[in-house]
């Protein structure tokens, strides 16, 4: 595992040391996420590794992103006024959870931007969970932050009748998270699809089938109910009962704006209170294992 880390490093050492190499490098918490998110990415493929690594340092120069402050304006604002997600906590050993509330997204609002926008508010996300990601790892000193998000995804409220009006919502975001399994490697640890009726899912298969690759299916977990019982290899009761709460509301204190308003203080504070109860340590040895698998 060590050696071809260690041959990977060489091979991109050059690429890591342009200007845009090194930003990337700092804004994805260092050479050594970067060897491993890459790496893994490519189940160990050091060619393909070499390719998607250079074709990632591409992409953030040609659009400009850094940690998404220069990214920012009114449209990429009002989007996330519709957007149903929020970043709710972390488990102790660093997984950032996030939580979407699918009944609460407004299409109609969104949609009208057009896919350009929605593409930047998505690169705007992910970098926004690539600065979290940093912050968490420090505070719960893990070595490495290639762990993952929790993602979930709340389907209550989603009656079949409205499967139809949210297709073009579905493609359009679809299209904008192919982006993440491009240019953010490793960023998913495993995606809860709760209270999935089964016509949404249905419609969701197929739209999945043709953007996300195989390892990334492996990660969903689907269930018509709350799937609680997976949710507590991840996460205590307390949290688990708060964050499937469907009153309870998503702060949105902790937004791109309060992020990039330079008042950290403030930023910080916020982020606090939108935690819930820490998790129980995920099981590190299994994922341990999968790491050494893929490299």
């Amino acid at each position: 595992g060590e050696d071809r880390v260690r041959e990977f490093e060489a091979a991109v050492r050059e690429d890591l040391g342009t200007v845009g190499g090194k930003r990337m490098v700092e804004d994805f918490g260092g050479a050594r996420d970067v060897h491993l998110r890459f790496l893994g990415a490519r189940q160990g493929d050091i060619k393909a590794a070499t390719t998607m690594l250079r074709n990632t340092i591409a992409f953030r120069e040609e659009a400009a992103v850094s940690q998404s402050e220069a990214n920012l304006d009114n449209t990429t604002l009002a989007i996330q006024r519709f957007w149903g997600g929020s970043f709710v906590g972390h488990t102790q050993d660093g997984m950032l959870v996030q939580v979407h509330r699918v009944g609460r997204v407004d299409p109609g609002s969104i949609l009208p931007h057009g896919e350009e926008a929605i593409r930047k508010f998505y690169i705007c996300w992910m970098e926004w969970m690539l600065s979290l990601t940093r912050e968490v790892g420090l505070a719960c000193r893990v070595p490495t932050m290639v762990c993952g998000n929790i993602e979930i995804y709340d389907f209550r409220g989603i009656a079949p009748s409205q499967v139809w009006s949210l297709l073009p919502g579905i493609r359009a975001f679809a299209k904008a998270i192919s982006i993440g399994q491009q240019h953010y490697p490793e960023s998913l640890g495993v995606c809860f699809l709760l209270f999935l009726p089964k016509s949404v899912a249905y419609v969701l298969q197929n739209v999945v089938n043709g953007v996300l690759g195989g390892s990334t299916k492996e990660k969903l977990v689907v269930s018509q109910g709350d799937c609680a019982e997976e949710l507590g290899r991840f996460l205590d009761p307390a949290s688990i009962q708060a964050i499937l709460n469907p009153q309870a509301p998503l702060h949105r204190s902790d937004s791109f704006e309060s992020a990039a308003s330079g008042d950290e203080a403030e930023h910080r504070e916020a982020r606090k209170f939108d935690q819930p109860p820490k998790g129980n340590l995920f099981a590190s040895a299994a994922r341990k294992l999968r790491l050494s698998l893929l490299l």
